[in-house]
């Protein structure tokens, strides 16, 4: 972060105004995209105007090259930005196992930005291994070669083994808290309590059991009461203690017995009922179609409405009709 420059950006009411600072300069590049893109070399003056559609990405971040003829190289770099947190990378990225080095794209991975660096939690089969990747694609990724906590760069088609190995955590915490930080290096901070997590873990368990159990009770006590009538369609019935409503209950599940032992006690007429649809059952033909919901309801009516004379009307595809007798 040393060559980090906190008035090299500036905003202005049309757009930015870069300050050079870089005295003995003779040419100047800038990058407003991290280096993914540089402007022409331009001849060094002391402040440049840039445009409002400079920037395509918050914060605004600038990275600026200097040349000089004298010195013969163009090494002297300088970030701006416009953040009350100035970081030289616009994002990081946690490649490992976890999520198949950046494959599984449904797993979160992006580092939190921080006064103290970038910061991750992570939890994990351990042990295992990691790489941090500034795109996510690949193309700038850093490890570490010699265990030092030292990030190191390495080419793409590198056959280094560069990933930073992560050992279990000590005894009593889950996980890690990894810290990239701004001078290359990496911290490993303990997280988490094995308590706590398994405390939630039986709650998740037990919880959603436990609640649907008091919602089903509190819906049958409010909504609905199950009573069993054990005494089938016998007149004793109607001298059970209870409300109006309880007889008439046991009053029209009569409707629905095959036997009974009075038929003249229900006060029920048959009724013609014309029944056409696609799913049928049809108990004197041995037939039945049930696709669906529609299906279990027509066989409901089929076996059960046996004091009404059905007329079912049969769809018919192809072919002649025959009559069952």
């Amino acid at each position: 972060m040393n060559n980090f420059s906190t008035s090299l950006l500036d905003k202005s009411t049309n757009g930015y105004i870069l300050n050079h600072a870089a005295a003995g300069s003779d040419l100047f590049r800038y990058s407003p995209d991290y280096g993914k893109s540089w402007s022409s070399w331009k001849t060094f003056e002391a402040t440049t105007f840039l445009k409002a559609d400079t920037f395509t990405t918050l914060p605004e971040h600038i990275v600026v090259d200097y040349w000089c003829k004298k010195c013969g190289s163009a090494s002297t770099r300088v970030y701006g930005e416009l953040s009350n947190i100035p970081s030289i990378f616009p994002q990081m990225f946690v490649q490992g196992k976890f999520n198949m080095f950046g494959l599984d794209k449904l797993i979160e991975n992006e580092m939190k930005r921080t006064k103290n660096g970038y910061v991750f939690p992570f939890v994990w089969d351990f042990p295992t291994e990691l790489v941090f990747d500034i795109w996510g694609d690949g193309s700038i990724t850093f490890g570490d070669i010699d265990g030092d906590n030292v990030l190191d760069r390495l080419a793409p088609n590198s056959q280094l083994q560069a990933n930073i190995k992560l050992e279990s955590p000590p005894k009593g915490f889950v996980g890690w808290t990894i810290i990239f930080g701004e001078d290359f290096t990496v911290k490993l901070e303990p997280s988490g309590s094995w308590v706590i997590s398994m405390i939630i873990f039986l709650l998740l368990m037990i919880c959603p059991v436990m609640g649907a159990f008091v919602v089903i009770s509190i819906f049958r006590k409010i909504s609905y009461s199950i009573i069993v009538n054990t005494t089938g369609n016998d007149s004793s019935i109607s001298q059970m203690k209870g409300s109006e409503t309880l007889k008439d209950f046991f009053s029209f599940t009569r409707l629905f017995t095959r036997k009974s032992r009075n038929p003249k006690e229900l006060d029920f007429k048959p009724e013609n009922v014309l029944i056409a649809t696609l799913e049928y059952e049809i108990p004197d033909w041995k037939i039945k179609v049930r696709i669906g919901g529609l299906g279990v309801m027509s066989s409901l009516i089929g076996t059960h409405l046996l004091d009404t004379k059905l007329f079912w009307v049969v769809p018919m595809v192809s072919g002649k009709i025959q009559v069952f007798k």
